[in-house]
């Protein structure tokens, strides 16, 4: 996990402009609760160095299906509350992005066009074979 957040935040500090080792706030909070982890992942970017090809949606799916079996096989108090707080943050982060209700798409189809009277399906009534 550790690694993932230092390679999104290198992409995301790429895009706002900001020095690649500038983290966010959350980004240092999160890091600060797992010290070892990041300085593992600190080491591994030394030597491996930066793969922005490892920072794509696929990935992120990736990330976020091990973050909440992470939370769930974890030894801690109340791993239910982490994980519905991770989720409110997930929803939160995709509605910054994403308006909740699309604008409604209205579609007219004239009544009168021959196309559409032969795409629209007809009833056949049943009748029963004798």
């Amino acid at each position: 996990m550790a690694l993932a957040i230092l390679n999104a935040e290198r992409v995301l500090a790429e895009q706002d402009g900001r020095s690649p080792g500038q983290l966010s706030k959350a980004s240092r909070a999160a890091l600060a609760t797992a010290p070892a982890a990041e300085r593992w992942a600190r080491i591994h970017l030394a030597r491996m160095g930066f793969n922005p090809a490892a920072v794509r949606p696929s990935n992120a799916a990736k990330v976020a299906a091990l973050a909440v079996d992470g939370i769930a096989r974890a030894c801690i108090d109340e791993p239910e509350e982490r994980l519905v707080k991770l989720l409110r943050d997930a929803i939160d982060v995709v509605s910054a992005f994403s308006p909740l209700v699309p604008d409604p798409v209205t579609v007219s189809w004239p009544a009168s066009d021959p196309a559409v009277r032969e795409l629209t399906p007809t009833r056949r009534s049943r009748t029963s074979v004798g």
